[in-house]
C-alpha cells in the first residue's frame, strides 16, 4: 500500500489494519491516535417510514386563481407521533430532526374540452411557501397525470406546519383538479393525491 503524491491510494494484496484485521464490509479505513490505520465501524444512516395518507375524495378548486389546500384522506397519526396530518391536510411535525417528504397529486380534468387547463402544485411551511412551484397543463379531458413534490425538511421547532396547495391558473381554461381513478380490477381505486413522509437518524 502506498499513498502516490497527487493524493492517489495504491493497493497491492491485501490490506490490514494495525493489529492485522481486515475490512468486513461494515467498516471504513481510518487511523489511531498514532496515526495508524484502522479500521472503523461505519454505521448506516437510518431511514423510517413514518406517515402514509392517501385521499380518494375529488380536489378541485372553486374557480380560476382560487387556492385549494390539498387533504390525504380524514387524518393519521396522533401527537404521540413524530409527524401526523389532519383531515384539513395540515401535516405537523411532533418530533424534531430530518425528515424527506414526497407529495403526489393525481391531476386531471373534467368536463367540456377546448383551451388547456394550467394546474399549479406547491408546498408551504407555517403559511409560507417553500420549494419550486409545480405545474401540469391538461389540455385533454380524461387524462390523469401525477405531479409529484419531493424534498428533504429539516424540523427545528417541534409544531411546525406543512401543508400543500393546487390552484387552477388564469392562464388556462376552468377546469381541473385531483381526482381519484376507479378501477375494474381486484385492485384499489387509485388516490386523488398521497403524502408519504420519512424520517432520518
Amino acid at each position: 500500500l502506498k499513498l502516490k503524491s497527487g493524493g492517489d491510494l495504491t493497493l497491492n494484496g491485501t490490506l490490514t489494519d494495525s493489529v492485522g484485521a481486515t475490512n468486513d464490509s461494515t467498516k471504513i479505513l481510518g487511523s489511531d491516535a498514532l496515526g495508524l490505520p484502522l479500521w472503523v465501524t461505519a454505521s448506516s444512516p437510518l431511514i423510517a417510514q413514518v406517515l402514509h395518507a392517501p385521499s380518494v375524495a375529488n380536489q378541485a378548486p372553486g374557480g380560476l386563481d382560487t387556492v385549494l389546500q390539498v387533504t390525504f384522506g380524514s387524518g393519521t397519526g396522533t401527537g404521540s407521533d413524530p409527524v401526523m396530518v389532519s383531515g384539513l391536510g395540515d401535516i405537523t411535525f411532533n418530533d424534531a430532526g430530518v425528515y424527506f417528504v414526497n407529495a403526489v397529486g393525481y391531476l386531471s380534468r373534467v368536463g367540456a374540452s377546448g383551451g388547456t387547463s394550467v394546474m399549479l402544485f406547491r408546498s408551504l411551511v407555517d403559511g409560507s411557501q417553500v420549494n419550486s412551484i409545480g405545474a401540469i397543463s391538461l389540455p385533454t379531458v380524461g387524462i390523469t397525470t401525477p405531479e409529484t413534490l419531493s424534498f428533504p425538511i429539516r424540523i427545528s421547532t417541534p409544531g411546525t406546519v406543512l401543508t400543500f396547495e393546487i390552484l387552477r391558473d388564469s392562464s388556462g381554461v376552468d377546469y381541473g383538479g385531483l381526482y381519484p381513478t376507479t378501477t375494474l380490477s381486484a385492485w384499489d381505486n387509485a388516490p386523488s393525491s398521497a403524502l408519504t413522509i420519512w424520517k432520518l437518524g
